[in-house]
């Protein structure tokens, strides 16, 4: 953490810098007045001085940081099936630069996790259609990125800072080659296109998203603990365990009680094999698009 931010008691200590060198925009990462405003300051700086470091790293020279908030990535298919763990997964710090949108995992603290991306400006197409309490943005190459739990006052700011910056870049887009989000290596802060096995820049290795895709086939679970997931993993392998535990003491009781002429056990194949494809095939398809919506780091 650079000397500055270790030394401010507060975020006030901050606004007093006019250093045209540091990489942040204080008066507007801070920016506002009132009782809430003032609040939102505070948590604003708790959250910078923990992603200062990993920032450090991931800003390219001269780039500099004009808005900070933080929120959920939402995902319909997966607030559907993960209920309050896409919440707990998906939550993202959203640092606005001068040149891009960085979206930085975090957890319930706010504390820097394992999956980092980033937007440029010029990878913008549109707004997304208006709902209220999100944010969406459509990208150049189709794709859509929704934002929800955003401070009402923040996604105000935001939406006027980026319409202004969809303006700006708009000449840009028509230059570029492609436009979408790209994730980020975990370790080196590398734009990194696709899902490589190690980063084309640093060589340190990725955790595959298909590798955890099979292995909550096998058992459910067991993808989210390779993930790193290990509170949602342990619970999903251990309610996996119990139920098919119940599953086999029911499937030898009927077979110690079935006598000549009675109806085989075979037929329980096509239910037990409609469970496995439901319970393991969708946990799997779930885990694996999880696995997908960034780099996790193997090491």
């Amino acid at each position: 953490m650079s000397s500055i931010l270790r030394a401010a008691t507060g975020y006030q200590d901050l606004l007093r810098l006019r250093d045209p060198q540091l990489p942040y925009r204080f008066d507007r990462i801070f920016a506002g007045k009132g009782m809430w405003a003032r609040r939102l300051a505070r948590q604003r700086f708790a959250l910078l001085r923990n992603l200062e470091a990993s920032l450090a790293r991931a800003l390219e020279p001269g780039e500099r940081v004009e808005l900070l908030s933080w929120g959920t990535e939402y995902s319909f298919v997966e607030a559907y099936f993960l209920g309050l763990w896409h919440h707990l997964l998906n939550r993202r710090a959203l640092v606005l630069t001068d040149r891009r949108m960085l979206l930085l995992q975090i957890d319930t603290r706010r504390r820097l996790r394992d999956l980092k991306s980033e937007v440029r400006y010029e990878a913008m197409r549109r707004f997304a259609r208006r709902t209220p309490g999100y944010l969406g943005l459509e990208l150049r190459d189709g794709k859509k990125l929704f934002l929800t739990g955003l401070p009402r006052a923040d996604r105000k700011r935001i939406r006027g800072f980026l319409e202004d910056r969809l303006r700006r870049s708009e000449q840009a887009a028509r230059a570029a080659l492609t436009g979408g989000r790209r994730n980020l290596c975990p370790h080196c802060y590398t734009s990194v296109s696709g899902f490589p096995g190690r980063c084309p820049h640093c060589a340190r290795p990725f955790k595959s998203g298909d590798r955890a895709g099979w292995l909550s086939l096998a058992l459910p679970g067991l993808g989210d603990l390779y993930l790193g997931h290990r509170a949602l993993g342990a619970l999903q392998v251990a309610g996996a365990l119990l139920l098919w535990t119940a599953i086999g003491s029911g499937v030898w009781e009927a077979s110690q009680k079935s006598g000549p002429g009675e109806a085989s056990l075979a037929v329980l194949a096509i239910p037990l094999g409609v469970f496995f494809a439901l319970g393991h095939g969708v946990d799997a398809w779930i885990t694996r698009r999880t696995g997908k919506k960034g780099l996790y780091p193997a090491d």
